[in-house]
């Protein structure tokens, strides 16, 4: 992912008695860039941006004075709220009420949130990517899971014991375990991947940022991977 990026007042070129703005070229995305960063602000007359950084200057496009935005939305583009985690939902246990045939439980959405498309890599061109979805939707689920199971003998004894291994942290693509390999970090992008039966390959690529952000999120309420 390249974005546009601030030049600094040293980069300004002088022509005669002129100096003028030397645009810096798009460089890789990084979100705690402050160069990458502009504040749009309204004026009475239109809009303007102003970099984060103190010395930055806004790329070309960016720069001019007075500018205005016209927005639509598309007819099938639709957004339903996401107002982060509830807290309040995840003191709640999840409904313990289920069969014990059952391998889990039946899944709470304790959060919602909506991650911007730059911050996700598929198996597309990035043009295709932005018509099918410009956010993607990051849902916070508990459930039950079932991870040991031990018959009652009828020997009088009120007391199991639990001596087994679980998975802390498992990733799925499309419904399947991912193969994790070691080059799966790739310019700040963790990449996971499954494969189908017939050989054919499912991956997507989450930013660190957000992959973080995510395990900060569980870490909070007490999860450790």
């Amino acid at each position: 992912r390249q974005a546009n990026t601030s030049s600094r007042e040293e980069d300004m070129g002088t022509c005669l008695c002129c100096s003028f703005v030397n645009d810096v070229k798009p460089t890789p995305l990084e979100p705690f860039n402050d160069y990458q960063q502009v504040e749009i602000v309204k004026k009475r007359h239109g809009f303007h941006a102003k970099s984060i950084a103190l010395d930055g200057i806004p790329p070309g496009l960016l720069r001019k004075k007075r500018w205005r935005v016209n927005a639509s939305t598309p007819h099938d583009y639709h957004l339903s709220q996401a107002l982060g985690s509830n807290d309040s939902l995840r003191f709640k246990l999840p409904n313990f009420d289920f069969p014990t045939s059952n391998d889990r439980s039946e899944s709470v959405v304790v959060g919602k949130w909506y991650c911007p498309f730059m911050f996700v890599k598929e198996s597309m061109k990035l043009k295709e990517q932005m018509k099918m979805s410009m956010f993607y939707e990051l849902t916070l689920e508990q459930r039950w899971e079932k991870i040991f199971i031990k018959e009652n003998e009828n020997n009088g004894e009120n007391n199991v014991l639990v001596d087994v291994a679980i998975q802390t942290e498992v990733a799925k693509v499309g419904g399947r375990e991912v193969v994790w390999d070691d080059n799966r970090l790739v310019d700040g992008i963790l990449w996971f991947k499954s494969v189908e039966d017939v050989g054919e390959e499912t991956s997507v690529g989450l930013s660190l940022e957000v992959v973080k952000a995510m395990k900060w999120e569980q870490e909070r309420f007490g999860w450790i991977a």
